[in-house]
């Protein structure tokens, strides 16, 4: 907590920590800008602390090989007070260097903690959570850690359910334990459990698909009344085994959350594993699976709810630079979210990170994908609507509007100045490439609806298809396995950062431009 004066003669922070201090000065930063008189700042008296404690920035995006200093600055400007360090694809030789060393320090600078998490589905389904000399090389990870300065650690059972619960229970008292004794106190610990949502809100039994098979154990779809039985026997189980100072994620898919969300989280989460969750917010990501580049701020959340949360973590979007200012605002409803307002978030968060200039360039892209996912309902993809335009021949208006949109990127761009952070920069030309994502989107949809259409047709449709794929790719973690996925096809076996090629690759692609292109196909071929 801090408070902050500001008048025309300057402004005063005060606080109790160093901490307190840190968080003053960024909203103080956030009083000041430049208008065409010069030098402006907002006055008046603030007296500010935060409603929900532990305040995590996480996601695809802050893989442990990406800008990892850039997840540092959207955490200070969103008042986070962790970071994810995510090391979900460790393998048994990786280690940690002074690079970790140097982030540890410049982040606890800052008033905050990097998380170093590691994951079950990295270590593939013949890895055994019994065998000792398979899970030594799991707790060395932990150790080198530990070594590199961190202090806040984590595992994730997401995405997995072939273990015997008590094997899972088992490894987390081992991580836990090994941590202990090296820092001589129990660590602050984040889990992810392998149902980590209200018993019976889904089940993998029921989520299908070849790709996820391996991960699951097999089996047909339980039912309603079996699912809720075993996840409830579950968390009743894990609230036996949970070390004191473990925090435990509740995810959030698409859907917003009620006005009486925190009665649901009593009654279905807090009551039963007798502590409160920290909630792993899903919007960003799951909002658009097509992954679409959609940076919209953060809503759907009630302010009640948060009172009644241990943490909030974000699941930021990727590109991170992209998703830089939603995720600031995400950053303030955990902060403050009775005073939230969304618009006046983002259009701040806008203009402190890419600019004064990107405020107009986003304001249209939004409106656009408001428009282009209305009405908006479930796992959203764009498509729909474009085969619909498409069809009706009404696809030069959207191609004026996203060349329009594109002209104000491109100003946005000129207007950064010399000496910006770079991840003005880098968003616009990821922002700039998905107006050409969506110009090809549009190609392909009037390529399928040409009454005229035949093989030479199919043929400059497979072109648009690669060429969007390539776009896709091109925004693929750089790692080996997950290249070679993109270019010949997921192997039968779970690799290291598969989650990234489902998201970002395979389910886009089957989402709308393989679909679009075999219904072409069919229809030549009836034909």
């Amino acid at each position: 907590s801090y408070s902050l004066t500001a008048t025309a003669d300057g402004i005063t922070v005060t606080a109790a920590t160093a901490t307190g201090l840190v968080r003053g000065a960024t909203t103080a930063r956030q009083l000041v800008w430049r208008d065409d008189d010069g030098t402006a700042v907002a006055t008046g008296a603030i007296d500010d602390r935060p409603t929900v404690p532990l305040r995590m920035l996480a996601g695809w995006g802050l893989y442990r090989a990406h800008q990892m200093e850039w997840a540092l600055e959207v955490a200070l400007e969103g008042k986070y007070n962790r970071v994810l360090y995510n090391w979900w694809t460790a393998t048994a030789d990786e280690r940690l260097g002074r690079r970790e060393e140097h982030l540890v320090t410049k982040a606890r600078d800052l008033g905050i903690e990097l998380v170093v998490e590691l994951r079950r589905q990295a270590l593939g389904t013949e890895f055994s959570l019994t065998d000792e000399r398979a899970l030594e090389p799991l707790l060395r990870h932990y150790d080198d850690a530990v070594d590199r300065g961190f202090r806040a650690f984590g595992f994730l059972f997401d995405d997995t359910d072939h273990d015997p619960f008590d094997d899972e229970f088992a490894v987390l008292h081992r991580i836990v334990d090994r941590l202990t004794a090296r820092l001589g106190h129990e660590p602050e610990f984040y889990f992810c459990p392998r149902f980590y949502w209200f018993p019976g809100e889904a089940d993998y039994s029921w989520f299908g698909g070849a790709e996820f098979a391996s991960m699951l154990g097999g089996g047909g779809p339980r039912t309603l009344e079996d699912a809720v039985a075993r996840q409830r026997d579950y968390h009743q189980r894990l609230a036996a085994a949970l070390p004191a100072r473990t925090n435990v994620y509740l995810a959030n898919w698409w859907s917003g959350t009620p006005a009486d969300w925190s009665g649901q989280l009593a009654d279905q989460w807090t009551d039963v594993l007798g502590r409160p969750p920290v909630f792993w917010d899903n919007q960003q990501q799951n909002d658009f699976r097509a992954a679409a580049l959609v940076p919209v701020p953060l809503h759907q959340r009630a302010p009640e709810s948060a009172a009644a949360l241990a943490g909030y973590t974000l699941n930021s979007g990727r590109p991170l630079s992209v998703f830089a200012p939603s995720s600031i605002t995400a950053g303030a409803w955990a902060w403050n979210p009775d005073g939230y307002d969304a618009a006046t978030a983002f259009g701040a968060a806008i203009a402190r990170t890419l600019g004064f200039a990107a405020v107009d360039a986003l304001s249209a892209w939004c409106a656009l994908w408001n428009d282009l996912l209305a009405p908006r309902t479930g796992m959203e993809h764009h498509y729909r609507n474009l085969r619909t335009l498409a069809d009706n021949g009404k696809g030069d208006d959207l191609r004026a509007r996203l060349i329009a949109i594109d002209a104000l990127l491109v100003d946005a761009d000129r207007a950064v100045i010399p000496g910006a952070q770079p991840m003005a920069r880098d968003a616009l030309a990821h922002l700039c490439r998905e107006v050409e994502r969506l110009l090809l989107d549009l190609a392909l949809a009037e390529l399928r609806a040409d009454p005229d259409a035949d093989e030479a047709t199919a043929a400059e449709a497979e072109h648009v298809v690669a060429a969007i794929e390539a776009i896709l790719v091109s925004r693929l973690p750089p790692v080996t396995e997950l290249e070679d996925a993109a270019h010949y096809g997921l192997p039968d076996e779970a690799i290291p950062g598969v989650s990234w090629y489902l998201h970002f690759v395979a389910g886009p692609m089957n989402a709308g431009p393989r679909r679009l292109l075999a219904s072409l196909r069919k229809r030549l071929t009836a034909e």
